[in-house]
């Protein structure tokens, strides 16, 4: 997403950055923050390039989806950005638990696998 970023305004891409690595860190799903103005016949230009693509079908509608979205995703402004914790739905610990209890392989990130292994943990305590 910083790649998309106007050139400009160094300080709030570093606060950023520095945030999302402190996020990142804790565990924190994290989400950056932009936008971009554009005067009503911009929009209307870009809406219908983006409906004309739309209509197509196959290989040609992604590609020609992807052409107008990266006419649009650039010049952003930088909001900043934000950071969620990543709760599980309810019962995956208990299916993780069993899978690996009957040794099955399952694809989870070691820090992810160990967090959950040790709150289910404290959960039996």
């Amino acid at each position: 997403m910083l790649e998309l970023l106007a050139p400009g305004n160094d300080a709030l891409v570093a606060k950023t950055k520095d945030d999302i690595e402190q996020f990142s860190r804790e565990g924190l799903r994290t989400l950056i923050l932009a936008y971009r103005d554009f005067t009503n016949e911009e929009f209307e230009a870009e809406f219908a390039k983006y409906n004309a693509a739309v209509c197509l079908l196959g290989d040609a509608r992604k590609e020609a989806v992807e052409v107008v979205a990266k006419s649009l995703e650039c010049n952003l402004q930088l909001i900043g950005c934000t950071a969620i914790e990543d709760r599980l739905q309810q019962e995956v610990p208990e299916t993780i638990h069993n899978l690996l209890r009957v040794r099955c392989p399952t694809h989870c990130p070691r820090d992810r696998q160990a967090k959950k292994e040790r709150e289910r943990e404290r959960e039996r305590d």
